[in-house]
């Protein structure tokens, strides 16, 4: 439901990671304070530590693994500069309910109203099409402003290591035009700054395809059923 400007607000990305990490690099300073919902990725912690960022780790709940929504709120800080959120989550599985992201962004927005600035929100997309039974993923930038998207198109097309990607910046998102003209300046200081145009072209042609869900689906059933 919203329009992005390719020119202003879309970044093409050496994968997912590079996306995550020049995010990173133009957000933080030493001393902010990153919160995580954990279990989760755990190169977020080398990205924001190499930055001199705190990660604040903020467990879910042990029997659903989704969000512990009074714990991520506790956890708000006058220090706190970014939020990350990865769902479908990895490493376990869990897709967070609407219900539950419009509690949060509604605190973030509030928190970010009584701090007097922005508390971005990094919403970690690569599983986004890796969900079974008609489970929805609510699309976070449709209820947060300052949300910056990032995706991955090796977790959909089973095609790790091809090493494309994208940043999408909120088109109302605070300081937008510095921010994408920082990670664009991040893009050449890290040399990140050529995208294969190869997997570019390939990655247009097949945007909105996935491999065969059904495939994950299955080893999906065997693994949980056996767990249980």
């Amino acid at each position: 439901g919203l329009k992005y400007d390719p020119a202003k607000e879309v970044l093409v990305t050496v994968g997912g990671s590079e996306g995550i990490d020049l995010t990173l690099r133009c957000l933080l300073n030493p001393g902010d304070e990153v919160i995580i919902p954990t279990p989760a990725f755990p190169e977020y912690w080398v990205y924001a530590e190499a930055m001199g960022a705190t990660v604040k780790a903020v467990p879910c709940l042990a029997e659903s693994f989704q969000l512990d929504l009074a714990a991520l709120e506790a956890a708000v800080t006058e220090r706190t500069a970014l939020v990350i959120l990865n769902s479908p989550n990895n490493p376990s599985g869990a897709v967070y309910p609407r219900e539950d992201l419009e509690q949060l962004t509604a605190m973030l927005s509030r928190r970010e109203r009584e701090l007097g600035r922005p508390i971005y929100l990094l919403a970690d997309e690569p599983y986004r099409e890796l969900v079974y039974g008609g489970t929805e993923v609510p699309f976070l930038p449709g209820m947060y402003p300052d949300a910056i998207y990032c995706y991955s198109f090796s977790k959909s097309m089973s095609l790790p290591g091809e090493r494309v990607g994208f940043l999408a910046l909120h088109p109302e998102a605070a300081e937008r035009d510095r921010l994408f003209d920082a990670i664009q300046g991040a893009m050449r200081i890290t040399g990140y700054l050529c995208v294969s145009p190869l997997f570019q072209l390939a990655a247009a042609e097949c945007l909105g395809a996935t491999a065969d869900v059904s495939v994950y689906e299955r080893n999906r059933d065997l693994i949980c059923g056996g767990l249980r």
